[in-house]
């Protein structure tokens, strides 16, 4: 590091090493009332991302029962597609 730099980095990571801790903390209290740890937190952030972009690339529309040509869900929600 440059000589410059050694006397901005107490002073830059102090109050995100604040920001960071609070985040914590507040997830915790979130996450408390459904009794999730916050190590459950990267899940489910992954989770609701995926769940969030899978629904964005569908349409809603009322779901079926085919009974008079069945098979695994994943060929059913194919057909439906088309």
């Amino acid at each position: 590091m440059a000589d410059g730099q050694t006397g901005r980095l107490p002073v830059l990571s102090l109050p995100f090493t604040l920001v960071s801790g609070w985040t914590a903390v507040a997830l915790n209290g979130m996450l408390y009332g459904f009794a999730l740890p916050l190590s459950t937190a990267p899940f489910l952030l992954a989770v609701y991302l995926c769940l969030g972009a899978l629904n964005a690339r569908t349409r809603w529309r009322k779901p079926y029962l085919n009974l008079e040509l069945p098979a695994a869900p994943e060929i059913t929600y194919e057909r439906a597609g088309r």
